[in-house]
């Protein structure tokens, strides 16, 4: 079974939208399974990767691609789920990211690995 990723992207952010297909299709050559949220799949532009809220089960990693209010974002979709959030600074404020735009891949590799 292939490990699950959930990217929680910010919807309004060019940038947010275009680093959620380059990280979908980099994920999906790795082996691993990327979804969204249906609601911001369908904003990104890829339906096929959009999950309902009750379908998101407990992910191998959680990925938001965002600022702190996206972070908080991926927490709430998260609900009980105990699955590891990777923070990704592309927004103005970035207290809780771990991680910056420019080490993404590197940074998503490494929360992979463990």
């Amino acid at each position: 079974m292939r490990v699950r990723v959930l990217l929680v992207p910010n919807v309004n952010s060019e940038r947010s939208v275009s680093a959620v297909g380059e990280l979908t299709t980099w994920l999906a050559g790795a082996g691993y399974e990327a979804v969204l949220a249906a609601e911001d799949a369908e904003a990104c532009g890829l339906p096929d990767a959009g999950v309902s809220r009750s379908e998101i089960g407990e992910p191998g990693l959680v990925v938001a691609l965002g600022g702190d209010g996206t972070i908080l974002k991926a927490v709430h979709l998260l609900g009980e789920a105990d699955s590891p959030v990777l923070g990704v600074n592309l927004g103005r404020l970035g207290f809780m990211a771990g991680a910056l735009a420019d080490d993404l891949r590197d940074a998503v590799e490494t929360a992979l690995a463990g």
